[in-house]
């Protein structure tokens, strides 16, 4: 009769575990643990205790194991998925609009009028006037600034003459200077150049339109020795053209 009772309150208690599972429905340890108690009160005898409390043991493992996943199962229902998940959209900022309360007013921006942009043009050789050169002149001797008396020296050629005697071959500018530089002791000319007055041209002369005075030391065997430098005209610029040694006076 005892275990005949044992069995059917047994079945009855997985029977009901197999409803609630059905249904999803997680009942808490505590119920188990309750039904458990009152079944083992109720049998008599120590073997039969044993048993007992061994299968309900088993019966509350399989419960819980069963209760368990059934909360998983139920949690992993209940947690909206990542991909479902909306997302969201950053709210953009309103665009602020002038207002015409406002007190605070926006400099306004400066036009740059672009500019044109055109490289300066490299120095003309020779002198603008005849002044100009013979100023020119004056600094470039007597500084030995044989770069600057290249510059001052007529595209068309340079002169040396002698008084009284025949004169070079036209020389370019560099070869100007390599004729000067040559003669001059140490390669420095020792000239005193008078820039003013600006004189007209003699025939004896080489070619040219005005000439200036100069005395010149050290230049090649004489000590020292008159020279007129020669200024002329071409295409409104003014050149050094040649120069007279040994120039009277």
């Amino acid at each position: 009769m005892d275990e005949e009772k044992r069995l059917t309150l047994e079945l009855a208690l997985e029977e009901r575990l197999s409803s609630d599972l059905g249904a999803l429905t997680v009942r808490p340890y505590s119920y188990f643990r309750e039904a458990a108690m009152q079944q083992i009160a109720e049998r008599p005898g120590s073997v039969g205790l044993l048993l007992s409390f061994a299968r309900v043991a088993a019966t509350l493992v399989v419960a819980a194991l069963f209760a368990l996943a059934a909360a998983v199962v139920l949690l992993n229902l209940r947690e909206p998925s990542p991909a479902a998940s909306p997302t969201p959209i950053p709210a953009s900022s309103p665009t602020p609009t002038a207002s015409a309360s406002s007190t605070a007013t926006a400099s306004p921006t400066p036009t740059v009028t672009p500019t044109a942009t055109t490289s300066s043009p490299a120095a003309s050789p020779g002198a603008a006037s005849a002044e100009d050169l013979a100023d020119a002149l004056k600094v470039a001797l007597e500084n030995s600034d044989y770069a600057s008396l290249a510059d001052l020296v007529s595209r068309a050629g340079w002169t040396a003459g002698s008084y009284q005697a025949e004169g070079t071959p036209r020389m370019s500018p560099q070869e100007t200077v390599d004729f000067l530089r040559a003669r001059a002791k140490d390669g420095r000319l020792n000239v005193t150049v008078e820039s003013r007055p600006l004189l007209p041209h003699e025939t004896y002369q080489p070619l040219g339109d005005l000439y200036v005075r100069s005395i010149w030391r050290d230049f090649g065997t004489v000590a020292e020795q008159n020279v007129d430098l020669v200024l002329r005209n071409d295409g409104g610029r003014w050149f050094w053209s040649g120069a007279l040694f040994r120039a009277p006076r």
